[in-house]
């Protein structure tokens, strides 16, 4: 009786625990398989416009990973639980976005979100550059994510990239007149950003003894004008020297874009003329047949050396100033009564110049020529002349 209650106590204890048994693994099973699978680390999820891979690690053996786009490749090391996503580069200025989608069995997974910036570009570099005449280095920052290429069309001027760093090396300058060159950046997605590069010293390459002709009369093969000095005052201002009239007139000069401009109604000075004493102002003439002395009117010109004629020049053009319909054709140098510009003071004009030419006037230029050509250099006669229209 002893063995049967024995047994049976052993029996109940048995099925006890196979009752427990059964219980509890089930229990542990479907609380396995519902759980949400989990990222346990990642090193990022936003690429550059250049790409790149990341790396997602979860908590379980990974069956399946994939993104439902042709920029992102997924590839997956199932020992380590890892995934790595890998971005090929945007070329286009959009940023762009997917997910990544992780599994663990069909019913258990986990999705990420990835970002990729658009192409960015930005540079420190200007469009209009000036390097002095010395040798020299500068360098310039660069936002890009693809390191583009860069070229320059000068010997003289070597361009390099380095990173986010453009560099540009120069050689001194020792022509003795202005030299150019043109640096183009262009980047991974094709777009091209240029930078055009004058190597001069003012006092060195620019400034001198220039002739100021008549582009009108040029035209035509007649050499008429006046010498001018392009100079530097005691002030450090800018100036034209006329030694016809013993008098300057103040311009405006841009380094960077080697350019002078000349302002309507410009002060030049008292000059004498018989028995008379006039004030000279430099004024602008227009297509329209008026004289301008307004100082909001401008005419300029760029000084550049050509390398087939050897020649420093600048050839003025009309800067807008008065729109598309009248253009500024001309410089008048005007005689007034009394120091101050208007109708009742006007005198006439004593020196004009249409579409007017500056040809620098040194030994290498073609510019000496002009005295030996058939039609000699012809000084413009110091006459007034009255004009009909003026402002």
């Amino acid at each position: 009786m002893k063995n049967i209650k024995t047994l049976i106590i052993a029996v109940a204890c048995m099925g006890g625990l196979s009752l427990f048994s059964c219980k509890d693994n089930p229990t542990d099973d479907m609380i396995e398989s519902n759980r949400q699978l989990k990222v346990v680390s990642v090193t990022g999820t936003t690429f550059k416009a250049a790409g790149g891979e990341d790396t997602l690690t979860v908590d379980k053996p990974i069956t399946s990973a994939y993104a439902n786009v042709d920029w992102v490749t997924v590839k997956t090391d199932k020992a380590t639980n890892s995934v790595f996503v890998t971005a090929a580069s945007n070329n286009s200025k959009q940023s762009r976005h997917t997910t990544v989608v992780v599994k663990s069995n069909p019913t258990d997974s986990v999705i990420v979100d990835f970002d990729q910036h658009g192409f960015v570009f930005s540079t420190t570099l200007p469009q209009t550059l000036l390097l002095s005449d010395k040798a020299q280095t500068q360098t310039y920052d660069m936002d890009v994510d693809v390191p583009p290429t860069v070229t320059s069309t000068a010997d003289w001027l070597k361009a390099t990239v380095d990173g986010d760093k453009l560099s540009l090396e120069a050689a001194e300058n020792a022509t003795g007149h202005p030299r150019y060159a043109t640096v183009t950046i262009t980047t991974s997605n094709g777009t091209t950003y240029t930078s055009s590069v004058t190597q001069a010293d003012f006092n060195t390459d620019i400034a001198g003894e220039y002739y100021l002709l008549d582009g009108d009369s040029l035209a035509a093969g007649i050499t008429y004008g006046t010498m001018v000095d392009f100079r530097e005052n005691k002030s450090g201002a800018k100036e034209l020297y006329f030694p016809q009239l013993a008098l300057s007139m103040n311009v405006t000069w841009n380094d960077a874009s080697s350019t002078l401009t000349i302002a309507g109604g410009t002060p030049m000075g008292p000059f004498t003329l018989g028995k008379a004493t006039y004030y000279l102002f430099a004024d602008l003439t227009t297509t329209d047949d008026y004289v301008y002395w307004s100082n909001s009117v401008t005419y300029s010109a760029k000084i550049v050396y050509d390398d087939k004629s050897k020649t420093t020049m600048g050839e003025f053009e009309d800067t807008g100033t008065l729109g598309e319909d009248t253009q500024v054709n001309g410089l008048s140098i005007d005689a007034f009564k009394a120091n101050e510009v208007s109708g009742d003071n006007y005198a006439g004009g004593l020196l004009s110049f249409g579409n007017p030419v500056l040809i620098k006037a040194d030994e290498e230029s073609g510019a000496k020529s002009l005295r030996r050509s058939a039609k000699a250099f012809r000084k413009a006669p110091l006459k007034l002349t009255r004009r009909g229209l003026i402002k």
